[in-house]
């Protein structure tokens, strides 16, 4: 597992390196590369990406597959770390978000409004977990539902409190319960892409302290730009996986559950 983060490391610097590749890119890509034999199953939530950034993986295959030989890549789309900036009226955002999130925002600068049931058909999320993505971005204050099931890119901070007025007169329990929640929805997110490393690392180490799993998460969230968390954090994470049953407590240490 270990080797594969090496690995990683030196296969993004070689393609980073060649200076024809990298000049007529539209932004980077490190990926972090891992042995299916080593490695549990990750999260197989769909994500289609829009065409210009898909092009932008292929570019970076098509160099990987020139460099291994007869080697490709299996692209998990959902999982990762997305660092982008967001420019819109007389404001500018840095965030690090979601793939899935990072799409959706995506897809509103070519069309300020979209039905929730194109912008599922065109992302392959289900409408359900779309609007659950959505209310992150509502609770940025750069999108609103400005009427049932359409969403609208709010170009002007003014706009915000306009359409936030009209969705808290119109909106239910739920609907204020899913926007109230998105950040927290959000940082879940962030820690549940280390699931599958975790689970990975009990799987051929057997059990291990907290200190040493924190230590391994972020060595990949380094290497991947992922986001930071504390110790503490990554407490609670754990003992909520206890409660589900799928990790054990004892002497101090970790373990899956058998």
């Amino acid at each position: 597992m270990l080797k594969d983060v090496t690995d990683s490391k030196r296969i993004n610097a070689h393609i980073h390196s060649d200076g024809d590749r990298t000049d007529n890119q539209l932004f980077d890509i490190s990926s972090l590369i891992v042995s299916a034999q080593f490695w549990p199953s990750f999260n197989k939530e769909s994500l289609q990406l829009p065409e210009e950034i898909e092009n932008e993986f292929k570019k970076y295959t098509k160099a990987f597959e020139a460099y291994k030989g007869n080697r490709t890549l299996n692209w998990r789309t959902v999982t990762g770390r997305v660092n982008i900036e967001i420019e819109i009226g007389d404001r500018t955002m840095e965030m690090v978000v979601s793939p899935i999130l990072a799409v959706i925002i995506y897809h509103f600068q070519n069309k300020n409004e979209w039905a929730i049931e194109d912008l599922s058909s065109i992302t392959k999320v289900p409408a359900s977990a779309l609007r659950r993505r959505l209310s992150f971005w509502q609770t940025n204050g750069l999108i609103s539902e400005t009427t049932p099931g359409i969403f609208t890119l709010l170009e002007k901070e003014s706009e915000k409190s306009q359409y936030e007025d009209m969705s808290l007169a119109e909106a239910d329990e739920e609907d204020l319960e899913s926007a109230m929640a998105s950040a927290s929805d959000q940082r879940e997110e962030e820690l549940q892409v280390f699931w599958s490393y975790i689970v990975g690392m009990l799987t051929n180490l057997d059990s291990m302290p907290i200190d040493r799993i924190h230590q391994m998460l972020k060595l990949f969230a380094s290497h991947s730009g992922g986001v930071e968390f504390t110790q503490d954090e990554l407490k609670h994470f754990l003992q909520r996986k206890v409660r589900e049953h799928k990790l054990i407590f004892s002497g101090g240490v970790y373990q899956l559950a058998k």
